[in-house]
């Protein structure tokens, strides 16, 4: 009995075979293959460097906060009249060490006028205290005033000092700026690296 027909020998079925891609379209896909793999690259850089930027930025603010608390801390200080009246003594006193000459003009907030001119003596008898020496002639210079206080102004934009003072000689071409926004500058800057490791371990 010959065998059923599906279980017959016989060549096998024949599949169509594809053609090989076309040199051009292989080259065209290759070229939008490079392209992809680079565009991703960039977003992932670009994604990255967004990344780094946000963390400086709240690392910056987070240092700007800690600044901000200093100027209230001081704020606080100049609204005590007693604490603010020897803080002033003593940055003319150290102003008359640095500058060494034999006459003074001391520049002030012109809402400090008042405290500052309270200041002067003792401040040179500090000064021939801790010298030795007769102390140089102090005046209040009153054709020019240190920037108004913080808040005294509606235009933000308009410079403010939170206080202290800037002793110049009497020309005003050599001067000593002791204002407590100067001071607090130059402790942040001295001291930034450490500030950084505390906040930022």
């Amino acid at each position: 009995m010959p065998p059923p027909a599906h279980c017959r020998e016989g060549p096998p079925p024949q599949h169509p075979t594809r053609a090989p891609p076309h040199p051009r379209r292989r080259k065209d896909f290759d070229k939008k293959l490079q392209q992809l793999e680079a565009k991703k690259r960039i977003d992932a850089s670009k994604q990255l460097n967004q990344m780094r930027l946000q963390v400086l930025q709240a690392k910056q603010a987070v240092l700007e906060g800690v600044v901000e608390d200093c100027r209230n801390e001081i704020s606080a200080l100049v609204a005590s009249p007693a604490q603010y009246k020897a803080l002033l003594t003593q940055l003319i006193c150290q102003s008359m060490h640095h500058l060494g000459g034999s006459q003074f003009l001391v520049r002030c907030r012109e809402c400090d006028v008042v405290v500052v001119e309270q200041c002067l003596e003792p401040a040179r008898a500090r000064f021939q205290q801790e010298t030795g020496r007769g102390a140089p002639a102090v005046s209040l210079d009153r054709g020019a005033f240190l920037p108004p206080a913080p808040g005294s102004s509606s235009d933000p934009d308009v410079e403010t000092c939170l206080g202290g003072v800037a002793v110049t000689s009497p020309d005003g071409r050599i001067v000593s700026s002791n204002t407590l926004d100067d001071r607090l500058r130059i402790v942040v800057e001295d001291n930034l690296p450490g500030i950084r490791a505390n906040l930022f371990p």
